[in-house]
């Protein structure tokens, strides 16, 4: 009984490849051969097809971060994360660059990358010429030299990955905003802080500026940390029983209306104190004061022979 022998590979006719710049046909690395060169081979047709992914603006380049092989991971709801590149998974990210051989009798056959190839390139992380992932973004980014990064996939200048969502994918971003998308913009900023009652105008252009500092991250080198105090609501807050005060003495005849003003009062005193806030003494002894001229009808710190009543 003779035993066939096994069938050489017969080559394809080259395929173009969809990608930009990658070779028409995928190299042929015979896995027999010394380490050294199939370690090279392997490196430089995973370079070669991860250069290729990076130019079509594709998440399944990879990338080095934090001494190792990382890649962008999207999940279904859009969000974009970095995952570390395991052995398993770069065999199989080599084995879409490359094809890979085994001698067998007269011809060549199909075979899998082998792992400890694999531990070797990760091991080589840092010299294999992989570009440097700081990070992914969502969300439009400056650069260094303050122009927009909107265009999805690796920029070089900031080594970061835009990943914009969908709700964000066919939003039109100017690149030279005109003066009514400025004013607009400012509007944007404005509306959520109408509210507040901001001492003067630069205690509002400090907020502003500390609610933007986050998006200018990469174009200052060392951006300035801020810190954000609530010592001078003391005085919003004294302000505020004053008037309750006041508004009470004018409404004597109409309880129901007092009765209002100190849940507002107590309420606003727990709010603080839930927030872990500190809270002044004096606000709260103006609250403790006007929740007994309303309920008890004295004033608990009359230092009189007798109370006056409300």
């Amino acid at each position: 009984m003779s035993v066939d022998k096994p069938i050489p590979i017969i080559k394809k006719l080259p395929v173009k490849n969809k990608m930009v710049g990658f070779a028409a046909q995928r190299p042929e690395i015979v896995l027999d051969n010394q380490f050294q060169e199939v370690f090279e081979q392997t490196k430089t047709a995973v370079i070669r097809r991860n250069e290729a992914l990076i130019q079509a603006k594709d998440s399944g380049a990879v990338f080095l971060r934090d001494q190792g092989i990382c890649r962008i991971k999207v999940t279904h709801s859009g969000r974009a994360s970095t995952d570390r590149v395991t052995a398993r998974l770069l065999q199989l990210i080599a084995s879409r660059a490359s094809d890979f051989y085994k001698r067998s009798g007269d011809g060549l056959i199909p075979a899998k990358p082998d792992p400890a190839l694999m531990h070797a390139l990760i091991a080589a992380a840092d010299h294999l010429g992989l570009p440097y992932l700081e990070g992914t973004i969502q969300t439009p980014a400056y650069r260094p030299d303050f122009s927009l990064i909107s265009d999805p996939g690796y920029d070089a200048a900031t080594r970061l990955f835009y990943v914009p969502p969908r709700d964000l994918r066919d939003l039109p971003i100017p690149t030279s905003p005109s003066s009514d998308d400025v004013s607009a913009a400012t509007h944007q900023f404005r509306v959520p802080l109408s509210e507040f009652g901001f001492k003067d105008e630069a205690s509002a252009a400090n907020y502003l500026g500390a609610a933007l500092a986050p998006l200018f991250v990469h174009c200052i080198p060392h951006l300035p940390m801020f810190c954000i105090r609530a010592a001078q609501q003391a005085a919003a807050f004294k302000a505020f029983v004053e008037t309750a005060r006041r508004y009470a003495e004018l409404t004597k005849s109409d309880p129901l209306i007092h009765r209002k003003v100190v849940c507002a009062v107590n309420g606003l005193t727990s709010f603080i104190e839930m927030e872990r806030k500190r809270v002044p003494g004096q606000v709260l002894w103006d609250a403790e004061r006007l929740e007994c001229l309303l309920f008890s009808g004295y004033d608990p710190h009359f230092e009189g022979d007798e109370p006056p009543g409300l």
